[in-house]
């Protein structure tokens, strides 16, 4: 667990993860720019993006953004802990 995006890099970059799961907008350090880090540095690092700070077709152009930059699925919240485990799982390939 990390409240921003420079804490979740220094994690990450501590310990090996198979997955990442952020907020688009954070303090600090925006799950963009931690996504695009991510990429760069973790290519292989699984990443769902999730929002809900935006309505419409603003929250969409973020969340797309996110998977554009590399995220692998992203979810809009509200979103129920049954969608997050079945994205987590469809993300992992595990059943």
């Amino acid at each position: 667990e990390a409240t921003n995006g420079k804490e979740a890099m220094e994690q990450i970059r501590r310990t090996a993860f198979d997955l990442a799961i952020m907020d688009i907008i954070m303090p600090e350090q925006d799950g963009i720019e931690t996504i695009r880090t991510l990429k760069t540095e973790q290519p292989g690092l699984k990443v769902i993006v999730i929002s809900g700070a935006f309505s419409g077709s603003d929250l969409a152009i973020y969340l797309r953004t996110g998977e554009l930059l590399g995220a692998t699925a992203s979810l809009q919240k509200p979103v129920s802990a049954p969608v997050v485990i079945e994205t987590v799982r469809r993300v992992l390939g595990v059943q």
